[in-house]
């Protein structure tokens, strides 16, 4: 079997695909607007957020108040704080949130001692806890991680009853 080295391959593309090979031309600039801003909640506030839009909310970590965030958008110029949810329960802060298109929001929270574990915690786009997900973990690092806290809906705390 003949074998053809990988250069060549991309040589004679390049002579038989010549626009392939130009360079992509450069982008437009674009201007960007503030039209709104969430509450003022302090240093370490909204550290990194995901938005849900059929919800129309953005869930944002606040690893100042070892929390999440949950913010109506359904007006963006004036977003208002819905719902915060204790993270306290599952570890010392939120790391990283996402959410799917079906609702579910993931965040990571990192263990009270750093050097251990954490968890990921899933909740509905309302705030409520649908369960945990196991130790995250390195796979190669040693010892075994620890099971997830077991699912509660005693954790969260709304903003407007709470001291």
């Amino acid at each position: 079997m003949n074998r053809i080295s990988l250069a060549a391959v991309v040589a004679l593309c390049s002579l038989a695909c010549p626009a392939a090979a130009a360079a992509a031309p450069p982008a437009e600039p674009i201007e960007l607007a503030a039209i709104g801003r969430t509450p003022a909640l302090g240093e370490g506030q909204a550290e990194i957020a995901a938005f849900h839009a059929r919800s129309k909310r953005v869930f944002a970590t606040n690893a100042e108040a070892n929390r999440l965030d949950i913010y109506d958008f359904a007006d963006p110029t004036a977003p208002t704080l819905v719902e915060s949810v204790d993270l306290a329960p599952f570890g010392g802060g939120p790391n990283s949130v996402a959410v799917s298109k079906r609702g579910v929001v993931a965040v990571a929270v990192e263990a009270n001692a750093k050097t251990d574990p954490g968890t990921v915690e899933l909740f509905d786009t309302a705030g409520e806890r649908l369960c945990g997900v196991g130790s995250v973990r390195c796979p190669t690092c040693s010892p075994s991680p620890t099971p997830s806290a077991p699912c509660s809906s005693q954790t969260k705390a709304n903003p407007a009853t709470t001291a």
